[in-house]
């Protein structure tokens, strides 16, 4: 068991990782007050999905973002610099696995992109990129690349159109960041 002084640090970590996936979701409902065309179909936190979701994957976030008929869904994971590689690439595996088999009866729906959004900076999303590409390679599934999508985001207030538009989004085995939404 830890130490009383542990618990403390655990439990210091979860209200500031808590703040930044409260912090994102605040913008993807504000999206569509600047983006007309888009509407937020559904979000959940974490803290609904850790009461109904079972299972090794509960993402932080969940976003439903629909323009017409087309329908753009995101598992949000808000890393925080705390997990080394291993854990990291572990949790990669079973994001994959959960993509491929229950994210569709989880969410009702085939559309996914997971995001890993950092506050740790630009070195740690150099990581975090470099440990998705090696256990992808290892996994033998390369071709999941699309799944995932990574950026460095600030501490504290989003700007939503800078956040959804903006070519800030890196997917694994690319040099060139992508927006996640286009903005028409």
């Amino acid at each position: 068991l830890p130490y009383p002084s542990e618990k403390k640090e655990l439990k210091s970590l979860f209200i500031p990782h808590t703040l930044s996936v409260n912090d994102f979701l605040i913008a993807a409902g504000l999206l569509p007050r600047i983006a007309s065309e888009i509407s937020l179909f559904e979000m959940r936190h974490e803290l609904l999905l850790k009461r109904t979701i079972k299972g090794a994957v509960i993402p932080d976030g969940w976003l439903d973002f629909r323009r017409g008929k087309e329908q753009m869904c995101f598992c949000l994971e808000l890393d925080r610099g705390t997990e080394d590689g291993k854990v990291f690439r572990r949790k990669i595996q079973a994001l994959v696995s959960f993509a491929k088999t229950h994210y569709q009866q989880v969410f009702q729906t085939p559309s996914i992109t997971i995001l890993f959004a950092t506050t740790a900076g630009t070195q740690r999303l150099g990581a975090m990129c470099s440990w998705t590409e090696q256990e992808l390679s290892s996994m033998q599934v390369t071709s999941e690349a699309d799944l995932f999508r990574f950026a460095a985001i600030p501490e504290g207030e989003l700007d939503p159109r800078w956040l959804f538009f903006a070519p800030i989004w890196l997917p694994p085995f690319a040099h060139t960041p992508l927006p996640l939404l286009d903005n028409r």
